[in-house]
């Protein structure tokens, strides 16, 4: 593992790059993603790595130009002059080397009448996280039951050629829909990054997002708030080594984060990596580790046995006669999509994640301590103006938790990954239909089962071998539809926009009782954003 790292670090340094400027990252949440992602559809641009974000400034403009190049042969059918119109975008946003003092202002307000949920302790465990599902996935905002209206800012400089600064503050203002008034200001992001050649090192406030589902992966996806981290990443894809350049581009990131306050495990530490290779222009496959250790309370570990739970391929081959040796939580994945050029440019991705592996237990390893997304998205739908996605996601039963490090795989409330939280399947769509050049109408739909139940696990064999799982408890079952719809209006140089969401959920409940209720919520959001 040491020599591998080694390797991809060697790699990264070596790799030739006109972008010898430093440049800031660029928040997942900007609509900017979405243009790549037509991009890419399009077959437009080969060697773009979408399981690893955010990119930074730099590397949209690389993409643009590549795409530009491309549409340089092509007529202008309705599909390249979407094509051309993301590429206009992308560069009227980031293909500019000034600092910006002010880079972008957003002005938003949302109402809601939706009340946050806990997630239970269920026996193995315990995540230390709310459910609020019409308005989670928005990177760390807070809403309450009510009306928030709220102001964010981005800016940024640089400092010689390579180091930037960046900082995002929010300020908001809250009425509760029962009454009483309250106010908060935070920094949603605030980082320095220092790149050389294609190594970039990041230090401060930051947001990850791994995977290939249009939300984001199992890991980090656009419901977890910025972290406190370091972060070595490559700048843009670059080539591995040796025989290992058959692979294609790759990306790699290693970063360790500071999982903030909680009442377990307080302050634990998430360290975490991931290689992406694209061994195809259609095809990228992706790894990805994490171990939670750490925090208030947390029983030491001497720095080889620390070392040997960072490797995953050197510890699943170790016995661990005591299972409390060293404290921590791993979590092992791969993720996956394949895109059809044939199709149109549909694609699939698909995402694993283990919470646990043990030979002896195979298929509760696959199942109980699991995680799956499988969905599909097609660029063109009857028209080309219409574009959908639909994906399926499980969580096991203990899936972002363990009995050993309590807090679960979450930092102040909110779930890295995906909000369903454990325990949970569901099924996801969404539609989108631009009719002309800047508006496009949206529909998100969901179905969701969350379960409340509470297990206990043990060991049958000697020497803390074949962990069972057995349900003690039915606990309550929430089933939730939801359907949301959207219209946004983006300048075509990419400058600002508007954006006007409405919808509602309605939660059915039933308790280990019997008794069934059914509670209804909804949501209305405007948002103006301008980069001047």
């Amino acid at each position: 593992m040491r020599r591998i790292s080694l390797l991809v670090l060697a790699a990264m340094l070596a790799a030739t790059s006109a972008l010898a400027q430093g440049s800031v990252s660029v928040a997942p949440s900007e609509p900017a993603y979405r243009d790549v992602d037509r991009l890419v559809a399009d077959g437009l641009v080969d060697g773009v790595i979408v399981g690893q974000r955010p990119y930074s400034r730099n590397e949209f403009v690389r993409i643009a130009r590549a795409a530009q190049r491309a549409l340089a042969g092509r007529g202008d059918d309705a599909r390249s002059a979407a094509s051309r119109l993301a590429v206009r975008r992308l560069l009227g946003a980031f293909d500019s080397t000034t600092a910006r003092p002010l880079d972008q202002i957003r002005l938003g307000v949302l109402h809601s009448g939706e009340p946050a949920r806990a997630i239970l302790p269920n026996g193995l465990g315990g995540t230390e996280a709310d459910i609020t599902p019409l308005t989670d996935g928005r990177q760390g905002r807070r809403f309450i039951p009510g009306t928030t209206l709220a102001l964010e800012t981005d800016s940024w400089a640089r400092i010689g050629s390579s180091l930037t600064l960046d900082v995002r503050p929010r300020l908001s203002a809250a009425r509760a829909t029962g009454g009483g008034t309250s106010a908060r200001g935070e920094i949603l992001s605030a980082s320095a990054r220092l790149v050389r050649r294609n190594v970039a090192l990041t230090a401060g406030r930051e947001y990850s997002y791994w995977g290939n589902a249009p939300a984001g992966g199992l890991l980090f996806s656009d419901n977890a708030p910025a972290l406190d981290l370091v972060r070595v990443a490559s700048e843009h894809p670059f080539l591995l080594p040796w025989i290992a350049r058959r692979l294609g581009p790759a990306a790699a990131a290693l970063q360790i984060a500071d999982l903030g306050p909680s009442v377990q495990s307080s302050h634990s530490r998430l360290v975490s990596y991931k290689l992406s290779v694209q061994p195809a222009p259609s095809l990228e496959i992706g790894a990805t580790f994490a171990n939670n250790f750490g925090g208030a309370g947390a029983k030491g570990t001497g720095l080889k046995e620390r070392l040997f739970d960072l490797m995953p391929f050197v510890d699943i081959f170790r016995h661990h006669a005591d299972s409390t040796d060293v404290v921590s939580d791993k979590l092992l994945g791969m993720d996956a999509r394949w895109r059809a050029g044939a199709l149109g440019g549909a694609t699939l991705f698909s995402e694993l994640m283990l919470e646990d592996f043990d030979v002896h237990r195979l298929r509760s390893v696959f199942t109980e301590d699991a995680a799956w997304i499988v969905g599909a998205s097609v660029p063109a739908l009857f028209l080309p103006s219409l574009s959908a996605q639909v994906s399926w996601h499980a969580t096991g039963i203990r899936f972002y938790e363990h009995h050993l490090v309590q807090n679960g795989i979450a930092s102040r409330r909110f779930l890295l990954g995906d909000d369903l939280g454990r325990d949970a399947n569901g099924v996801y769509v969404s539609a989108r239909l631009e009719p002309r050049s800047g508006l496009a109408l949206t529909l998100d739909g969901a179905t969701e089962l969350r379960r409340d139940d509470r297990y206990e696990g043990a060991y049958v064999k000697p020497g803390a071998q074949q962990l069972v799982f057995t349900r003690t408890a039915v606990g309550t079952h929430e089933r939730r539809h939801r359907l949301v719809l959207g219209a946004e209006l983006r300048s075509p140089d990419g400058r600002g926009g508007v954006m006007l969401r409405a919808g509602g959920e309605s939660v059915g409940t039933t308790t280990p009782a019997g008794l069934a209720g059914t509670t209804r919520h909804g949501v209305v959001e405007a948002s103006f954003t301008a980069y001047p």
